[in-house]
């Protein structure tokens, strides 16, 4: 839900509450919502969208903020800890989280080749496009110099960055198949997508 409001540009009832979602469905709820505002905020001010994204990014931080107390506070009195009990039996040193991360990672690559590769192709393409970036953030009232599907690879990578990395934050998983990369299937999925219409943009115009 979150890809897609990114994707398509959410109204900020609709991304207020994906905000709240994130935090109460995912133990690692939180950082999805933080990256989710930070790259909304740069997806309007991209695109010069109206509202004025100080104020948008104002009432999403305070949607996120009002729901990350309430649920901390109802663990703390639930629990008597901060952090949800699935978190209880995964607080493992850092360095084994990120050596266990490391090696779920290539179990996940074997499954889903096809996204790591659209992972690696998107960071390469903003990397080569970063002074565009740049300027359309630093200039939002003009054209932006920036193409949808630029700015839509943007966005996919950033998110499927961030959902790499959450297995070398906390420790892998005993389950087959990845199970921790699940929530980023679907974002590589829309990131290949965003390639693909990248380099369409180049085709002739008989071969739309």
């Amino acid at each position: 839900g979150a890809a897609i409001a990114l994707w398509r540009g959410a109204p900020t009832w609709i991304a207020g509450g994906l905000v709240a979602f994130l935090i109460l469905t995912r133990p690692e709820g939180v950082l999805w919502a933080a990256t989710f505002i930070l790259l909304d905020a740069l997806n309007h001010r991209a695109r010069a969208w109206k509202p004025d994204p100080p104020a948008r990014t104002l009432i999403l931080l305070g949607i996120g903020g009002t729901t990350f107390i309430t649920l901390t506070a109802w663990r703390l009195s639930m629990f008597g800890d901060f952090l949800p009990n699935t978190f209880y039996a995964k607080r493992i040193p850092p360095a084994h989280a990120l050596w266990s991360g490391l090696i779920y990672l290539p179990q996940f690559g074997a499954t889903y080749w096809t996204g790591l590769v659209a992972l690696v192709f998107g960071v390469h393409t903003i990397l080569r496009r970063l002074p565009l970036l740049i300027r359309a953030l630093a200039a939002p009232n003009r054209e932006s110099p920036l193409s949808i599907p630029q700015i839509r690879l943007f966005h996919m990578t950033g998110m499927a960055l961030l959902g790499i990395s959450m297995p070398l934050l906390t420790g892998a998983d005993h389950f087959p198949m990845a199970r921790f990369y699940q929530p980023i299937w679907p974002i590589l999925g829309l990131l290949l997508i965003a390639l693909v219409d990248l380099q369409a943009g180049l085709l002739p115009s008989r071969h739309p």
